[in-house]
């Protein structure tokens, strides 16, 4: 295979994959058919089939394509040594909600898919290749904070303390994709979810053995872009 094939493969495994993903993200896992992404793409079905062997396999690769695009800036930070280990913590954190910010359509119909039953397999294997992939990183970075004096974990163990706050993300997501898609309908959500975003920093600091109030999150200020941008729709007759 010359070095031109290798690059059409890989183009056309890629599109593949980002095609299946707008697909997923829109109609639900189970609702998108092989023969649809097949269509979209433009290709035939044994091409489809030379580079995944099944839907499900597709599946995993549009998950782990996701994740990686998280990891690689997750892991860019926290290799910052221009950082200071006690600054990277609070910095992950405002990079994740910026991100937030600037792609709120994007994180709506994140959330939209990810409450959605007919999402569940792609929910479960997200979760799982997070854990697999995030869980490394953050017990390294933790195990660096807990020698340099940042962090206090006491008895446990870096992994262990990684898992728990992993866990609880897993958690909160449900929580926050049912208050934020209520928000409209539901003005009242926003002191409940404003609430549910203090209780997730306090066990964030309670785990890391931080003072109260050392993590700044400027979840209020996505809250408040959020409930603009829903607003706006409504008053475009969007929803």
């Amino acid at each position: 295979m010359t070095g031109s094939d290798l690059h059409t493969v890989r183009d056309t495994r890629a599109r593949i994959i980002e095609t299946a993903s707008r697909l997923f993200w829109e109609h639900g896992y189970d609702r998108v058919p092989v023969e649809r992404i097949i269509r979209e793409v433009g290709i035939a079905k044994g091409t489809f089939y030379h580079h995944f062997r099944s839907k499900e396999d597709l599946l995993d690769a549009v998950v782990e394509t996701f994740t990686d695009s998280i990891i690689d800036r997750l892991d860019k930070t926290l290799r910052d040594t221009s950082i200071p280990i006690e600054e990277k913590l609070t910095l992950l954190i405002n990079q994740s909600v910026q991100f937030k910010l600037e792609s709120i359509p994007l994180m709506l119909t994140i959330l939209k898919t990810w409450l959605d039953p007919a999402n569940v397999t792609f929910r479960e294997k997200m979760e799982q290749l997070s854990l697999e992939k995030f869980l490394p990183l953050m017990a390294r970075f933790i195990e660096e904070g807990t020698e340099a004096g940042i962090f206090h974990i006491g008895r446990m163990r870096p992994r262990d303390v990684a898992r728990f706050i992993m866990t609880l993300s897993f958690a909160i997501t449900n929580e926050t994709a049912e208050y934020l898609l209520g928000l409209k309908d539901h003005p009242e959500y926003e002191e409940k979810f404003t609430t549910l975003y203090e209780s997730f920093q306090y066990a964030y600091e309670r785990m890391l053995g931080l003072p109260e109030g050392y993590l700044d999150s400027r979840i209020g200020e996505f809250l408040r872009a959020t409930k603009a941008y829903l607003e706006k729709g409504a008053d475009n007759g969007d929803r």
